[in-house]
């Protein structure tokens, strides 16, 4: 796939199962989870949420 669109990142909202991600991989493709705050996390607020999630994006677009 990766060869096919460039791309090369897969945004999860959520941590997906093992063969997901293996799946992924075999595509080409580096997976992050990116959550996307619709519901109030118990041990953080929105922005440092939004923050940890805009730093995996960022940390794996370098890779």
């Amino acid at each position: 796939m990766a060869e096919d669109t460039g791309a090369t990142l897969l945004m999860w909202e959520a941590a997906p199962p093992s063969e997901a991600l293996a799946r992924a991989e075999e595509l080409g493709l580096t997976s992050v989870v990116f959550n996307p705050m619709t519901n109030r996390p118990a041990s953080t607020d929105f922005i440092e949420g939004i923050s940890q999630g805009l730093s995996k994006l960022g940390d794996a677009a370098e890779q």
